[in-house]
């Protein structure tokens, strides 16, 4: 392999980085910008609106229920996840950052 070059994660040719800079234009859209974080940030307050500061869990990976000490320690991400070719418009779900982080790992 020449040096300096790797292969890219997504289209598998030889690059200088991975994911390449045009699989990176085409993976998937910005989920940071200002309309993004102001649609989560809604998700969090009507959850702790109507359930309170409580983590509803990821069944799936044997984390259950439970209580978060404050609002900042939930977030919102896809129900099904836009790495995994969900739609970036779809529906949110609100669990603790460590939920979200146990259910990014496993997606991944």
């Amino acid at each position: 392999m020449p040096a300096g070059l790797i292969i890219c994660t997504s289209c598998r040719r030889l690059r200088r980085r991975s994911p390449c800079d045009s699989c990176r234009r085409t993976r998937r859209p910005d989920l940071n910008d200002q309309g993004e974080r102001v649609r989560r940030q809604q998700a969090v307050d009507d959850h702790v609106q109507a359930h309170g500061l409580i983590c509803p869990g990821w069944v799936e990976g044997g984390r259950p229920a439970h209580r978060v000490s404050s609002r900042r320690e939930l977030s919102a991400d896809h129900h099904d996840a836009v790495a995994a070719g969900g739609d970036p418009q779809g529906a949110l779900v609100v669990r603790c950052i460590t939920c979200n982080g146990a259910k990014g790992a496993r997606v991944r």
